[in-house]
């Protein structure tokens, strides 16, 4: 299975709430924070991130190599918003969509077939020969504490400027990594 990006995410502007955090009352670090932002999301939203979750609204594409013998077939990156297309290489190779009647999407599992219903045949031996087009993320915006977390390290990075100090350094309890826990898609 591989995963792209088809739309990405738009940026979140959470300079006033990054300010507001840090106590920056100026306006000369305005870039540099919302820089910071843009990073911290990076590094926890979507196909690149460490959490295995979309944060923020996207739309993705993943392909594999048949559509299996089960009943689902598991997509990653949830929460799923909307299904948006479904295409395979039939038998003789020739790109096809699948008639989303017969398929759905279920909450942070993957495309499902109906009942009743079953997955067409197709191409053998090839690869992506089946491309799941899905929207993800949380489309009421960043849950409150995936936001007081993105904060979180913002204020850190934002005082601490260089990779290594001197100064003794010990985690906050419930910070970033607790804010962050529930959202962590487990590894199948």
């Amino acid at each position: 299975m591989s995963v792209v990006i088809i739309t990405p995410p738009e940026a979140v502007d959470l300079l006033v709430e990054a300010k507001a955090k840090i106590i920056v009352e100026h306006d000369d670090d305005d870039a540099y924070l919302t820089s910071l932002v843009n990073v911290a999301l990076a590094m926890i939203d979507g196909p690149f991130g460490r959490l295995g979750r979309c944060i923020r609204e996207q739309t993705l594409e993943a392909s594999f190599d048949g559509f299996g013998c089960r009943p689902l077939l598991w997509l990653p990156y949830p929460p799923f918003i909307n299904l948006v297309s479904v295409t395979y290489d039939d038998p003789d190779g020739v790109e096809t969509t699948l008639n989303t009647s017969v398929c759905g999407l279920k909450q942070d599992r993957g495309l499902y077939r109906k009942d009743g219903q079953g997955w067409p045949a197709t191409r053998r031996g090839g690869y992506d020969t089946v491309r799941v087009r899905y929207t993800a993320g949380y489309p009421e915006g960043l849950p409150a504490p995936v936001q007081e977390a993105v904060l979180g390290l913002v204020a850190q990075w934002y005082a601490v400027r260089e990779p290594v100090t001197d100064k003794p350094l010990h985690e906050v309890p419930f910070t970033v990594s607790d804010q962050l826990a529930p959202y962590v898609m487990p590894v199948v």
